[in-house]
C-alpha cells in the first residue's frame, strides 16, 4: 500500500481510507457502472439470465483496458486472500443481483429463484474469468462469458 500511494502520489493512509485493504485494492474496477448500465438496459428487454449473460460479455468483454484485468485476475486466483475479499464481493452482488432480477419481473422482494439465479450467474462468471485468464488467447472473453452462462439452461 506504501507504495501504491508513493506512485500515486498520496498519502497511505488516503489508499487505506479508499479502498481498506490490498485485497479491496485489487479487485476495485472503475467500470462498475458499465456493468451497471449494461445489464438495467437488458433486464428492461430481456429474460434475467440472458440480460446478464449479454451484459457482462460486453461489459467484461469489450474492455480497453484487457491486459490490465487480465493481470488482475492473475493475482486473485492464486492468492487466498484476495480470492476469500472477492467471494465476500460476490456475496454482496448477488444480493443486488437476485434484487434487480426480481425488480425486472415486477416483484418488490427477491425469490428464492431470484437469490439462486443470482448466484449461479455470477458463479459462471467467476468460472469464465478462472478459465480465461488461464489461457487468453484461446477465446474472447465475451465467448467465454457467453458459453459459462449458456450453460446454465
Amino acid at each position: 500500500m506504501d507504495d501504491v500511494a508513493r506512485e500515486s502520489g498520496v498519502s497511505a493512509s488516503t489508499v487505506y481510507r479508499y479502498f481498506g485493504t490490498k485485497e479491496a485494492l485489487v479487485l476495485w474496477d472503475d467500470r462498475d457502472e458499465v456493468v451497471e448500465s449494461e445489464l438495467a438496459a437488458r433486464l428492461a428487454t430481456q429474460p434475467p439470465v440472458e440480460a446478464f449473460r449479454d451484459a457482462m460479455a460486453v461489459a467484461f468483454g469489450q474492455r480497453d483496458d484487457g491486459a490490465l484485468f487480465l493481470r488482475r485476475l492473475r493475482l486473485v486466483y492464486p492468492e487466498p486472500a484476495i480470492w476469500g475479499a472477492a467471494a465476500h464481493e460476490d456475496r454482496v452482488d448477488r444480493s443486488e443481483l437476485a434484487a434487480a432480477f426480481a425488480m425486472a419481473q415486477g416483484r418488490s422482494q427477491p425469490t428464492l429463484q431470484d437469490t439462486l439465479a443470482a448466484g449461479v450467474c455470477l458463479t459462471a462468471l467467476d468460472v469464465a474469468f478462472e478459465q480465461w485468464q488461464r489461457d487468453p488467447a484461446a477465446a474472447d472473453l465475451a465467448d467465454v462469458i457467453a458459453d459459462a452462462t449458456n450453460s446454465l439452461r
